[in-house]
C-alpha cells in the first residue's frame, strides 16, 4: 500500500513539474515572439534611416515620378514576356524598393 502511495506521490510531482515547465516554456515563447517583433521593427527602421540617405532619396516626388514613368514607357513590349519569365512588371519592381517609391508609384495613375 505505502508503494502505491509513494508512485502517486510522485506522479503528482512529475505532473507539477511538466506543468511548471509547459508554462515556463510558454513564458519563453512568448518573450521570444516579442523579442523577434522587436528585432523587425528595429531593422526597418534603420534600413528606412540607410534608405533615406541614399542621394536618390533627395529627388522630389514628380522628378521620381518621370523617371517612373519613362521605364515603363521604354519597354512596353517586354511586360509579357517578364510575365512568362516569372518577372514583376517595372512599376510592380519599382514600387518595391522603398516605403517613398511605393508612394510615388501608387501616385502615378500613369503606371497602371
Amino acid at each position: 500500500m505505502s508503494l502505491q502511495y509513494i508512485d502517486a506521490g510522485s506522479r503528482d510531482d512529475t505532473t507539477h513539474q511538466l506543468s511548471h515547465l509547459a508554462a515556463r516554456i510558454k513564458d519563453l515563447e512568448s518573450a521570444h515572439d516579442e523579442m523577434a517583433r522587436v528585432l523587425k521593427n528595429l531593422k526597418v527602421t534603420a534600413a528606412r534611416i540607410q534608405n533615406s540617405r541614399a542621394p536618390v532619396s533627395r529627388l522630389p516626388s514628380d522628378v521620381l515620378s518621370l523617371i517612373f514613368e519613362e521605364c515603363h514607357q521604354s519597354n512596353p513590349q517586354w511586360t509579357g514576356v517578364l510575365c512568362l519569365l516569372g518577372q514583376l512588371p517595372i512599376e510592380v519592381r519599382l514600387s518595391h524598393v522603398s516605403s517613398q517609391w511605393r508612394e510615388v508609384a501608387l501616385a502615378t495613375p500613369s503606371l497602371w
